[in-house]
């Protein structure tokens, strides 16, 4: 229920209470009146009205966990719910075949005995626990065993929060960055050979064409090496300029 319904609820069923309580001897103002059937009346016509006009139950906690539940579900990447003291209270299909665990047997476990972290990464992750000196709140990276096979995660934190705005957990999802971080590991290498290769091929044509140079009496055909020479020169600035950028 909704705090709306809840105190709609507590208010129509306390009315009967408060009707008999004001007819007890010496409480009531007129002895003779017993307001205890108009104050029924006013609850059984107030049940009515949120059983079918406000559809109390149409917005019910069921549906709405279930929601959560089949969210959860759909969901591609491992999503471990834990509370403030880093105790499981939900875990959504990809947590199970990630981990290898069921979620009946490792709701109310700490979430080591679900994601073998770190005690670092542990602490950085599950808010209220101390998280050091060093510790950030960016997303964390940890690298885990599954299936005998490293992969390479980025621990994304959301805090979740009550109405008073105290937290009272957090929703970590587990990204598998493994074959993106291989990926740029290929890339930054490729650049760095391309780079060294063109640099040394580059000063190679250099040489030449200062050689060329030195050896032709022809004007515009010297204009024409020196040109190719400055264009052999910026060529190599520019990967040296490529490798700056990247650093």
């Amino acid at each position: 229920f909704s705090r709306r319904h809840l105190l709609a609820l507590i208010a129509g069923a306390s009315l009967p209470t408060l009707a008999t309580a004001v007819c007890l001897p010496g409480l009531g103002p007129v002895p003779q009146l017993n307001p205890t059937p108009a104050a029924i009346a006013v609850t059984v016509s107030g049940g009515y009205v949120a059983l079918f006009h406000a559809d109390l139950f149409d917005v019910g906690p069921a549906t709405r966990r279930a929601a959560d539940r089949d969210t959860l579900d759909d969901l591609a990447s491992a999503v471990v719910v834990v509370t403030t003291a880093g105790r499981v209270v939900e875990v959504n299909d990809s947590a199970e075949r990630l981990f290898g665990v069921r979620r009946p047997g490792v709701l109310g476990t700490p979430l080591s005995a679900v994601a073998d972290v770190d005690e670092t990464t542990l602490s950085a992750v599950v808010p209220g626990t101390d998280p050091g000196p060093d510790a950030t709140t960016a997303d964390r990276t940890v690298s885990l065993d599954v299936d005998g096979d490293a992969r390479t995660f980025v621990v994304k934190t959301s805090t979740l929060t009550d109405p008073t705005g105290q937290p009272v957990g957090a929703t970590l999802v587990f990204q598998d960055v493994t074959e993106e971080r291989a990926r740029e590991q290929r890339l930054q290498v490729l650049n760095r050979v391309l780079r060294h290769n063109l640099r040394n091929d580059l000063n190679v044509v250099h040489g030449y064409l200062s050689a060329a140079l030195d050896r032709v009496d022809d004007d515009e055909t010297a204009e024409m090496i020196r040109t190719a020479r400055r264009e052999a020169a910026s060529l190599a600035g520019l990967g040296e300029k490529a490798r700056s950028l990247e650093q």
